[in-house]
């Protein structure tokens, strides 16, 4: 959907402003029901218009105002930052609007006003629409005020802060807030680069050691046919995570046909993501996936692809980022004596010892038993659409 951006212009657009907000619900506002004469009070207030505040209708490609943006705080601009309220018709939500909304404004506001560092956005805890909005726009947590936002039942809610540094913005990175009160330097998100290798080699090869990957070695990291995706979260100089994606030109050039008739375009291959063992739990992986994910989009990638073995800890990460599990076959090493009366070689002299093979029967647990070593390799998707 294409969406526009005019200003509101006071007085001309009163009318339209004061039934446009009075004819819906808004829900995880303090107020989900406005009457005219509240919003009469709010245009005389000056809350729309003023020195330090701006609004803007949201405008679908059919000339319909299926939301509004309100900027305020504007005059903190120069030693602060700027705060907004974002609203859309209850018929448009759940359209990928609030996402175009929040990219539009972010760029907005700061081509608009070069100094301006940072901006930043509340919500109800509760508003998981908006919060998963946030992140896919790459705005970070760094507020949680509990019992903070009320509401005209007298009830009250934890309010959630998230915030984009400029910084963040211009290069697509991700800086995480430091939750730590023991002194944790803090990791930055940024690309990868060639004088990285060393490292980058070193932290995987430390992530998979107690995995199911745990003798899956490289020497060289590789470099992709495609075009690419490939981040770094850096600690103090090193490399502490990982994130590589190899990315669709031509939809099933990389990856396997999608499991979901509605994705029909292009897809990224995760080929590598991993977090060095010493710095796990600190949401490493999440801010590497979902600084990668921001990227992805900007290429039009529909949906990630990974796959992974049965490392139960892993099946469990990619779920909770809202991967789905789309297929299974096996991994089996034939070793030592099982190669006998299993496989042979018919070059002369040549006897096999170590065998890897791929299993895509149905008999796993006659597999399971005749071999030692057996893996279930997981195929997961994550749609971007």
């Amino acid at each position: 959907m294409q969406l526009s951006f005019p200003k509101i212009e006071l007085p001309a657009d009163r009318e339209q402003l004061v039934r446009w907000l009075s004819s819906e619900t808004w829900p995880f506002h303090i107020s989900e029901q406005l009457s005219r004469e509240v919003v009469l009070g709010w245009i005389q207030d000056g809350i729309f218009t003023g020195t330090d505040r701006q609004t803007f209708w949201i405008v679908a490609d059919s000339n319909q105002r299926v939301g509004l943006i309100r900027l305020f705080d504007l005059d903190d601009i120069e030693d602060g930052y700027p705060f907004f309220d974002l609203r859309i018709k209850a018929a448009y939500r759940e359209q990928g609007i609030g996402q175009q909304a929040l990219q539009w404004l972010t760029r907005y506001l700061f081509e608009t006003w070069p100094q301006l560092k940072r901006i930043a956005g509340t919500t109800r805890e509760d508003n998981l629409s908006m919060r998963h909005v946030f992140r896919k726009c790459g705005y970070v947590k760094e507020g949680h005020f509990r019992k903070d936002w009320p509401t005209a039942e007298g009830q009250r809610y934890d309010t959630i802060q998230y915030a984009i540094l400029r910084e963040d913005w211009v290069n697509q990175t991700v800086t995480p807030v430091n939750w730590n009160d023991d002194g944790d330097l803090l990791w930055k998100i940024r690309p990868y680069r060639q004088e990285d290798e060393v490292q980058w080699l070193r932290c995987r090869l430390l992530a998979f050691l107690d995995t199911a990957y745990f003798d899956n070695v490289l020497r060289a990291k590789e470099r992709y046919a495609n075009p690419a995706i490939e981040l770094v979260a850096e600690l103090d100089r090193k490399i502490v995570g990982l994130i590589d994606i190899e990315c669709e030109e031509e939809p099933g050039t990389v990856c396997s046909p999608s499991s979901d008739p509605a994705i029909t375009g292009k897809a990224g291959m995760i080929w590598h993501i991993a977090v060095h063992p010493d710095f796990r739990r600190r949401g490493i992986g999440r801010a590497l996936l979902q600084a990668a994910v921001s990227i992805a989009k900007q290429s039009r990638i529909q949906r990630l692809e990974a796959w992974t073995r049965d490392d139960v800890p892993t099946q469990q990460w990619y779920d909770a980022q809202g991967f789905q599990k789309v297929e299974t076959y096996f991994h089996v090493y034939v070793q030592d004596d099982e190669v006998e009366g299993c496989m042979s070689s018919h070059v002369p002299g040549l006897k096999p010892r170590s065998v890897f093979a791929h299993y895509q029967g149905e008999n796993t647990r006659h597999i399971e038993r005749q071999f030692r070593r057996v893996h279930s390799c997981n195929r997961y998707d994550l749609s971007l659409i």
